[in-house]
């Protein structure tokens, strides 16, 4: 009775570390956003670090403070009317000098959603607007390998135009894991729901700290072509085949367990 016992209570501890190791840890995060203007050459960079501040460039556009992991950008950019350009990275927590940041408690992945509502091409001919979006020093608990995942919809975008958008993911340090290249064509008339691309990939995660990046590419082969977009980088754990496998023998060997004290009862 006394190795029974005994038993029971490793299997508990067992199965509270398991819990334990599913949850989400906090997350370091710094958000930055560059966009740039190809025909024009007009190439500005905004750093989260709490205030919003302009790296580099003159600043065109009108910049909103908001949350932390949140940038909203709109106003006249080069050749492109931007209605609403919103950048979020999912960590909500205040942080002093863009130095530390956590995800939503629960949340068991890293996200960064780009949304383009909408983008106009007020130039004479072929432009690209590129949105490139960098979220440095996460961490998620659940080790390696994690899966990335990409995708974008439309449901505005003009005949004659493209929107592109890839993910990667840099482990710190180790590899980087670059998706495909998720690719929406016009026309897509509103209201209708619009097209939608995207993939996932595996990626090794051995030091537990990552950074995530995407870019985002709108391509304009006339004049007065909008487009509006939604395009998501996801970041998730993937369970190992052991910690599967020791949580499956942790519950067993207590059903065993509460299986044999029932018999001895009886």
């Amino acid at each position: 009775m006394l190795i029974f016992r005994k038993i029971g209570r490793l299997a508990c501890v067992a199965a509270v570390a398991i819990a334990v190791l599913g949850l989400a840890a906090p997350a370091r995060a710094d958000l930055e956003v560059e966009l740039k203007d190809s025909a024009t050459g007009l190439d500005v960079i905004y750093f989260d670090d709490g205030n919003h501040t302009v790296v580099t460039g003159a600043d065109p556009l009108l910049v909103f403070p908001g949350t932390p992991g949140k940038i909203t950008l709109s106003g006249t950019f080069g050749n492109f009317a931007i209605t609403s350009l919103g950048i979020n990275a999912n960590y909500n927590d205040p942080f002093p000098g863009g130095s530390t940041a956590t995800p939503p408690p629960g949340s068991p992945t890293a996200v960064v959603t780009d949304t383009a509502l909408t983008a106009t091409n007020l130039g004479s001919g072929i432009d690209s607007l590129v949105v490139n979006v960098s979220v440095g020093n996460w961490t998620i608990l659940g080790g390696s390998p994690v899966r990335i995942s990409n995708g974008e919809s439309a449901t505005l975008m003009s005949t004659g135009t493209t929107a592109t958008f890839v993910s990667s993911l840099t482990s710190l340090p180790g590899p980087t894991t670059t998706t495909d290249v998720a690719v929406v064509t016009g026309p897509t008339p509103p209201p209708a729901f619009g097209k939608n691309s995207g993939s996932e990939k595996l990626a090794l995660n051995p030091g537990g700290l990552f950074s995530l990046s995407n870019t985002l590419t709108l391509n304009y082969t006339a004049a007065l072509q909008s487009i509006n977009v939604n395009a998501t980088t996801t970041v998730e754990a993937v369970p190992e085949p052991s910690t599967m496998g020791l949580a499956l023998s942790g519950g067993l060997l207590m059903a065993a367990i509460e299986w044999g004290r029932r018999r001895r009862r009886a």
